[in-house]
């Protein structure tokens, strides 16, 4: 298991589209809530993974952004490992051209440490492009207390 340094002020990534995996640049020891939110008629199946475990999944379908319920694991969790996003859709059974788009950022406390982690995935399932079929919410916190 590889040791992951403190998250520098200038960290800041965005991954290309066509991507139905990827990680998250958080810190080992750290704090993580994860929230998920569909906007189409296809079922999408998100899984993060904790190092070898698997911290969350989260499978859902519906308009209006509802929210995806927790179907294995919490969605809060302590990061023991490389935290790993796998994302999937199916529509009738039938597996989608899901892809995703990540959106990483960084809020630093008032000394400019780093203090609050966020990634947002936004997820595509058809050909309209919107990347708004599925939204996800990764938040972890750089202090305890």
């Amino acid at each position: 298991m590889a040791a992951f340094a403190i998250i520098a002020a200038s960290a800041s990534v965005s991954q290309a589209a066509d991507q139905t995996s990827g990680a998250f640049d958080v810190s080992i020891g750290k704090a993580c809530w994860v929230e998920g939110y569909t906007n189409t008629g296809a079922t999408w199946t998100v899984t993060i993974k904790n190092g070898d475990a698997t911290a969350v999944v989260l499978e859902g379908t519906g308009e209006n952004f509802a929210q995806m319920p927790v179907t294995q694991g919490s969605a809060r969790f302590d990061v023991s490992g490389e935290v790993v996003g796998t994302f999937q859709a199916t529509y009738g059974g039938n597996a989608m051209n899901a892809r995703v788009k990540f959106s990483n950022g960084l809020i630093p406390s008032d000394s400019g440490d780093p203090a609050v982690f966020h990634a947002i995935v936004g997820g595509e399932d058809g050909g309209d492009d919107d990347w708004q079929d599925m939204i996800l919410n990764v938040t972890c916190l750089n202090h305890a207390g």
